[in-house]
């Protein structure tokens, strides 16, 4: 390593204890040091990578345990690292104002968790490799909300959707579309219609009743 350190403790040869090591680059890296590794907390700055600020927690000169840090894209993340890597549970705050709080996979949404966007779209439930999968509840800034399955980001299965004039509608869904047997209610007419759907429109009623 092309780099001149202000020496921490030195024992057997390697850099042990507390120190700042400055690269050739520009980097940089002050906090503790085992075998000439980071290794317990530190501060790491890069010029170049795709993180740009780490604090927190390494072993044997990786990231890993409770960390915050900053993307060269504007994001930043505070929660736990393995292998480098965001991983465990987190928050995420984007540039765009959007933010994230939950359980993460390798820099991905995934387990349970709430996502907000910067027009206060709100979603919280279940992800899978940064998506929406599983079951989740949805409140758009419209005032509709669901609250049911999700697969790869689409509504998808059994749910509920609710309309912001009261009306819903319970029942299946495919590709985000109310598709399958459902019951839609309608307050304005007072009525409700319990049918087959197929991509949002009602193809076969088999009951209608008044509210």
């Amino acid at each position: 390593v092309n780099a001149s350190l202000r020496l921490p403790r030195v024992q057997y040869g390697v850099y042990d204890g507390d120190g700042l090591l400055m690269f050739a680059n520009g980097d940089s890296y002050k906090g503790s040091f085992r075998a000439g590794a980071p290794h317990g907390q530190g501060l790491f700055r890069s010029q170049s990578g795709s993180i740009t600020v780490y604090d927190g927690e390494w072993v044997e000169g990786v990231r890993s345990g409770l960390g915050s840090c900053k993307f060269s894209n504007g994001t930043r993340y505070e929660g736990s690292f393995v292998a480098g890597v965001p991983n465990g549970s987190g928050s995420y705050q984007f540039a765009d104002g959007s933010t994230y709080d939950g359980g993460v996979l390798n820099d991905e949404f995934h387990g349970h968790g709430t996502y907000r966007d910067l027009n206060n779209v709100t979603y919280t439930g279940e992800f899978r490799d940064g998506k929406r999968h599983g079951k989740g509840k949805l409140i758009n800034a419209d005032g509709t909300k669901y609250d049911g399955d999700f697969e790869s980001d689409e509504l998808a299965g059994s749910g509920e959707f609710t309309f912001p004039n009261g009306d819903s509608y319970v029942g299946q869904f495919q590709a985000g579309k109310m598709h399958g047997i459902g019951v839609f209610k309608s307050l304005e007419k007072g009525i409700r219609l319990e049918g087959e759907f197929d991509q949002g429109k009602c193809v076969r009623r088999i009951a209608v009743t008044k509210l």
